[in-house]
């Protein structure tokens, strides 16, 4: 901006020129024995000054559009840039999920105020900066607190109007890469869409199929894109052969597989793969982010179970031997990365904070909704529970009751993360 008031204040200069050269001529016209070639030269001058001073306008109002239309270097074309989810799991130490909420949103919000945007290249940072915090929206939008849950929801809905108003107005100025902030925000306001419906049972897929998924460089969007992605075709896969909306399944739901159409189950295992596509894209693209790789393997576990579901269902034995330890090793990897995650955040939390954050506490369910999954899903198969480095845990599915692991996790839990994990366990071992 300082370039920008040199400008202008070089506008001002001149215009002080052409006023006091009028001035002048005023004098001399009004003077009687004023000479004729000096007023021609004095009006000569005063056109020459004129147009310089309507040349130098013309300059810095297109040079202000091109300076506001800039791209150069923004984060949203950067391949190298690389996520830090434990960054904004550091920074936001509020205790409750509201709380959490309101200070993220806050700053979202000042991202897209009128006066904090100044060029496309601003514009097109403080878009990925939401993008790198969408990991944290199922945090802050669902819980048990319903009222809570949809007044952030409603913040949020504001906010990507918000967003989408920007972006109209910087194609007002130019249509040089708007197409890469049309996806982003369409990515973004998917992803909340995707969310809100989490638990209903119609699947909506309008937002997020009619993304261009392939435009998007910067890695962090790469990974939003493909994890939900994989989400919503492991949805399709559920509800093709009749699941309910959730993690795991019972001894009934399994049963149920068995029982659809071939063509049912074919189709099943089709989204499966097309989940299990995109969970691997994501994967590759989250690096060394440890929380977003917690996440994924998580994701990746649970299509690679369904799909060795599928596969029993069509008695296809080679595939069977292969995906049951596939889905195994996934779910380990996941919560081997949630238990070092949540130990770096623990040790740096308790440096700087007095007591817990809803943002650690939450991470810390992620890890224990895990390895529930993984009891459920050996339950499920009939084998031997065993931990992320594959020890015997305990001999009879009913002694995990007694295990302090169960104690913490059948209390309720305020994040609702693992409520309903719990009450499956408990109705496979009773």
């Amino acid at each position: 901006m300082g370039a920008v008031r040199r400008k202008r204040f070089l506008v001002s200069v001149v215009s002080v020129m052409v006023i006091i050269t009028l001035s002048v001529l005023l004098g001399v016209l009004l003077e009687p024995s004023g000479n004729l070639n000096l007023v021609l030269a004095i009006l000569s001058a005063i056109v020459a000054l004129l147009a310089l001073c309507i040349s130098l306008c013309t300059y810095i109002s297109i040079d202000e559009v091109n300076a506001i239309s800039r791209m150069d270097g923004n984060v949203m074309e950067n391949s190298r840039y690389l996520p830090n989810v434990l960054r904004m799991i550091f920074y936001y130490k509020q205790n409750g999920m509201e709380e959490t909420g309101e200070a993220v949103l806050l700053h979202w919000e000042k991202l897209f105020r009128k006066d904090a945007i100044s060029t496309g290249a601003h514009l097109s940072d403080n878009l990925q900066e939401v993008v790198d915090m969408m990991v944290l929206v199922p945090f802050l939008i669902r819980s048990n607190d319903k009222e809570t849950s949809n007044r952030l929801a409603l913040r949020i809905s504001a906010l990507i109007d918000m967003m989408k108003k920007h972006v109209a107005d910087f194609k007002n100025i130019t249509d040089g890469s708007c197409k890469l902030l049309d996806e982003t925000v369409a990515l973004v306001d998917a992803v909340f869409s995707y969310q809100n419906i989490a638990g209903v049972k119609e699947v909506t897929s309008h937002k997020l199929m009619s993304i261009r998924g392939s435009m998007f460089i910067n890695p962090v969007s790469v990974v939003l894109y493909n994890d939900y992605m994989g989400l919503y075709f492991m949805r399709c896969a559920r509800d093709v052969v009749g699941l309910k909306s959730g993690d795991v399944m019972s001894y009934e739901e399994r049963a149920r597989i068995g029982n659809c159409l071939p063509d049912k189950r074919a189709l099943a295992l089709t989204y499966v793969n097309k989940a299990l596509h995109h969970f691997t894209l994501a994967k590759d693209a989250s690096a060394t982010d440890i929380v977003w790789n917690s996440f994924i393997n998580y994701n990746i576990a649970r299509a690679e179970y369904l799909g060795h579901i599928l596969d029993v269902s069509f008695k296809n034995s080679a595939s069977n031997n292969n995906t049951s330890k596939t889905w195994v090793a996934a779910i380990d990897e996941s919560i081997k990365s949630w238990i070092t995650a949540n130990r770096i955040i623990s040790e740096h939390m308790s440096r700087t904070v007095d007591g817990n954050t809803w943002l650690r506490e939450t991470l810390a369910r992620q890890e224990n909704k895990a390895i529930i999954t993984k009891i459920i899903y050996q339950i499920l198969e009939g084998e031997p529970l065993t931990d992320h480095y594959g020890n015997r845990w305990v001999e009879n599915y009913a002694d995990i009751v007694n295990t302090d692991f169960y104690k913490i996790v059948s209390q309720p839990d305020p994040t609702d993360r693992t409520n309903n994990l719990v009450k499956v366990l408990q109705e496979l071992i009773s």
